[in-house]
């Protein structure tokens, strides 16, 4: 069966995106990266909100062993995820794939021309005026089996949020890995192996070398400073925060914060009021349910009394900019770097 034919098979009786609204992130170019696009793409990341590619909150543990592997049989090689799942390690043609982060990762990578289908999502994948016209089976929470398999792809890659998917397409013939990173480290392993599956193996390569000199040099020009200390919450009542062992808790530690949660217990560490006011934290960011920064200035009495309330350096930050695990969630922790307070004087 031809692409052509699979993809007007696939479009029947599922939603196909519409373009109504458009995210346009910056390039990456502002970062030293100049992929030549196959398809004509601009670079654009997941979002838990109908459209995946985060994991569920905390995700991690970041730096843990998270990343797809290659791994050596013989003479054949593969890549194998972190549940067990593995394909044999060569680009692929037509690929589905239902984590956003992948999908934007692919199309910055020049390699988009390769994806017949990904999932709905209420955030848009970029580049938007790409993904929008690419068929789609379901949502991440409600991946539509039947047309996955009519549409007989060569590749699946799934969403952490449904991880079983992977074996129930492997049991019908359907190579699938679960695309999982929980740090950025993590985020640029995939990209590479990414492009090698898309033939794009020389843009990433030399996409994640240009990334990595761009983090270190950021850590270069931080020395001397004292570390800024930070929250980032993602409920009020109780007040949650992501711990280091999340993918945000991984941005705070590469943008040079010192992580108050990291000292509490726990996957999912309880911010006390007693806790909030000895730590005094510089500043406290807000995601997910927090919707406004009243949430967070009426979620305890204490805020107010922290060097983040008494200085207004309250944030709510839009989930996609740390959930979405996309290389571009590298260029959204330059915006949230913009974000931070004044460092504390040294005297």
């Amino acid at each position: 069966m031809t692409r052509k034919k699979r993809v007007a098979l696939l479009a029947l009786g599922i939603i196909v995106a519409a373009g109504g609204f458009f995210l346009a992130l910056p390039s990456l170019a502002r970062w030293g990266v100049r992929p030549e696009a196959r398809s004509g793409a601009s670079p654009g990341g997941s979002s838990r909100e109908q459209g995946g590619g985060g994991s569920a909150v905390p995700a991690g543990p970041a730096g843990s062993d998270s990343s797809w592997q290659r791994v050596q049989e013989g003479q054949d090689l593969y890549i194998a995820d972190s549940l067990g799942n593995r394909v044999p390690l060569r680009p692929y043609g037509e690929i589905i794939v239902l984590a956003a982060g992948a999908v934007e990762t692919i199309f910055a990578l020049g390699g988009g021309d390769r994806i017949i289908a990904t999932v709905e999502s209420r955030i848009p994948i970029a580049p938007a005026e790409e993904t929008a016209r690419l068929p789609t089976v379901g949502t991440v929470s409600r991946v539509s089996l039947e047309h996955l398999v009519m549409a007989d792809p060569d590749l699946v890659i799934v969403d952490p949020m449904n991880p079983d998917l992977a074996g129930t397409l492997y049991s019908r013939g359907i190579p699938a890995l679960v695309y999982n990173p929980a740090s950025v480290k993590s985020i640029l392993e995939h990209a590479e192996i990414l492009g090698d599956l898309t033939e794009t193996g020389q843009e990433a390569r030399e996409m994640v070398i240009s990334l990595e000199s761009l983090l270190e040099q950021r850590q270069r020009d931080r020395e001397g400073q004292l570390p800024l200390r930070g929250l980032f919450i993602y409920t009020a009542h109780p007040m949650q925060a992501f711990a280091s062992t999340s993918l945000a808790g991984d941005i705070l530690r590469l943008l040079g914060v010192e992580n108050l949660a990291d000292p509490l217990t726990g996957a999912r560490p309880i911010v006390s009021p007693e806790y909030l006011l000895t730590a005094d934290p510089d500043f406290i960011w807000g995601a997910m349910s927090l919707q406004s920064v009243d949430d967070i200035l009426l979620a305890d009495q204490a805020v107010v009394m922290t060097r983040a309330g008494r200085e207004k350096n309250i944030e709510i930050i839009p989930s996609t900019m740390i959930m979405r695990a996309s290389v571009h969630l590298l260029e959204e922790m330059e915006r949230l770097a913009e974000k931070l307070p004044p460092h504390r004087s040294q005297s």
